[in-house]
């Protein structure tokens, strides 16, 4: 379903390595319910290596994140990708209340996101009408809810019709601004997993 995607991949670096992510492992990882989220994030920063590290990969640890969507699946693609929640918890900022009015709102926060790479770092915006008041409707019935055989077979319906818009959308689906870089440095020691007791282990 998402050609668009099949021979693409999000290329990191990880230490001294290589890492390829596609969107397939990250439907994989979070589960159709997050298909729609899945294909954001895909483009997400599928669009901001492009803009800001477009000649060689980016490094995982010289990546930060804001979000004023908070959703579950938007964390998880995040963790797949950066593996900033559990390794540097210190460079992932959840701020629902962030971002400029004309960011869409979801049933909790908005899609509005920022990115750092290195010393860039930019802002991003869907472009308009693709989350709008039947999207959060759809979301706010059907969402983390019990659901009927065709309750649920209409909702995802739904999702992967969404999801295959966003994908074929031809051009970037975000609008984007460069904003001044943020500190990656953690005030204090950094946290792994988000446990202060796993980081005492090897402090």
């Amino acid at each position: 379903m998402f050609n668009r995607f099949l021979n693409h991949q999000l290329i990191l670096i990880d230490q001294r390595d290589t890492i390829r992510i596609s969107w397939d492992q990250l439907f994989g990882y979070c589960g159709p319910s997050q298909v729609i989220a899945t294909t954001l994030a895909f483009r997400l920063f599928e669009q901001a290596i492009k803009e800001m590290s477009p000649h060689t990969p980016p490094k995982r640890d010289e990546m930060g994140i804001l979000t004023a969507f908070p959703g579950r699946g938007i964390l998880e693609c995040i963790e797949m990708i950066t593996r900033i929640p559990t390794l540097a918890s210190h460079r992932l900022t959840v701020a629902p209340e962030a971002g400029p009015p004309e960011a869409p709102s979801a049933y909790i926060g908005r899609f509005y996101f920022e990115v750092q790479i290195g010393n860039e770092r930019r802002s991003y915006i869907p472009i308009p009408d693709y989350f709008d008041d039947e999207f959060r409707t759809q979301v706010a019935q059907f969402q983390n809810k019990k659901l009927n055989d065709a309750e649920y077979h209409s909702y995802m319906s739904y999702k992967w019709q969404k999801a295959q818009s966003i994908t074929n959308y031809d051009g970037e689906f975000f609008k984007s601004e460069v904003l001044p870089p943020l500190s990656l440095e953690p005030e204090g020691k950094a946290q792994w997993y988000g446990l202060q007791s796993y980081a005492d282990l090897h402090s």
